[in-house]
């Protein structure tokens, strides 16, 4: 998609034809930021910014302030993301268009400030936008369905999230397919949903499931990762070690090192690496996570670095205790203190809300 949109752009500008080198550049941006990669989205953005100034279309400035804002957010820029959704909400209503696609960034930012009842609101307006518009049965307000769900998940709401899930599952199944990306992200939301209620056994079937549809894709280290959280949570730590050594390389290819998914995929692989007793490489994975995260002022990334730095001190302070006529029985102690651990991580680990852990559903990136 990247290659055909920028080759398109530059056609469209060899021809002089502003408009479509705009749309162009503004496709760009959306096949960028789809797979997380910012440095690329961040300067297609600007080129995009020039093309859309030139045409003085409100509609292509809307489009192209709501990718900005859906950048700034999963980057961690919140004040940017904010002024951003209000220039864009502002052209969206000078037009008369509709808003659901603006409601939900500004939801999506709301989650990330951590203020879920707001979230969960303009989740619900936009849905009620688009179900007016489209019907129940429609694959866009199963997207909100699924977006509706992964709040009340995080406002600890679980039987109202797992009924939310499973409608928008039944769409996607129907519409879409069960090997669709949005099937697949569904169900992989199901798996942690299970596996944060302690219904180990239905986590496995859904996260099996999910990453069964979602192979070969940049969404698949996500289940990978989940199933590295229930090999944990079983106390299998080689296996949960391997999963998330997987979901950590894979995710570090695709997004870099400096990422939330990766600094996750190496934080959960850190917990698993406790519960081995590998302690120097846990404290490794733990520094390597927040230092991945530095500066990042999002929910999310500041939840993630808490998480490691509570895990940190608990490594430091067994360090300092741990003595050679002493060791086996310290030993002992910290592999009592790890499903507390573990507990922690079962609550508050895995993919953000949306079941995408950056990008996925819960974003829309066509403009």
């Amino acid at each position: 998609a990247a290659t055909q949109a920028r080759r398109a752009a530059l056609v469209a500008e060899a021809s002089r034809d502003d408009d479509a080198a705009a749309r162009a550049w503004i496709e760009l941006v959306s096949a960028y930021g789809a797979r997380g990669a910012w440095t690329d989205t961040a300067r297609a953005i600007e080129q995009a910014q020039a093309s859309v100034t030139r045409v003085g279309d409100p509609a292509l400035r809307a489009s192209l302030e709501l990718l900005r804002a859906i950048t700034a957010t999963n980057t961690g820029a919140l004040d940017e993301a904010r002024a951003a959704l209000e220039r864009s909400e502002r052209a969206v209503i000078e037009r008369g268009a509709d808003r659901s696609a603006v409601l939900t960034a500004k939801a999506n930012l709301a989650r990330q400030r951590g203020a879920l009842d707001e979230a969960l609101r303009l989740h619900e307006e936009a849905r009620a936008l688009d179900r007016a518009r489209l019907g129940e049965d429609h694959p866009l307000t199963a997207l909100h369905q699924h977006n509706t769900a992964g709040v009340l998940r995080r406002l600890a709401r679980f039987d109202e999230a797992k009924t939310a899930y499973l409608k928008a599952l039944g769409v996607e199944r129907r519409w879409l397919g069960e090997g669709s990306v949005e099937a697949g992200l569904t169900q992989n939301s199901l798996g942690l949903l299970a596996l944060e209620s302690d219904r180990l056994d239905e986590a496995e079937r859904w996260l099996i499931a999910a990453r069964n549809a979602l192979r070969g894709r940049s969404e698949e280290p996500l289940a990978t990762l989940n199933l590295a959280l229930l090999a944990i949570a079983r106390r299998q730590h080689e296996s949960a070690i391997a999963l998330a050594t997987e979901a950590l390389a894979r995710d570090t290819a695709t997004f870099g090192a400096a990422h939330l998914r990766t600094a996750r995929a190496a934080k959960v692989r850190a917990i698993a690496l406790i519960g081995a007793r590998r302690w120097a490489e846990a404290g490794r994975d733990l520094a390597s996570a927040r230092a991945a995260l530095a500066g990042a002022t999002d929910a999310e990334s500041q939840m993630v670095r808490d998480e490691c730095a509570t895990h940190e001190r608990t490594l430091a302070q067994h360090t300092r205790s741990l003595r050679p006529q002493r060791r086996h029985e310290q030993q002992s102690a910290v592999a009592r203190e790890t499903p507390a651990a573990v507990s922690i991580e079962r609550r508050n680990t895995g993919p953000a809300p949306s079941g995408s852990g950056s990008y996925g559903p819960a974003q829309r990136w066509g403009p």
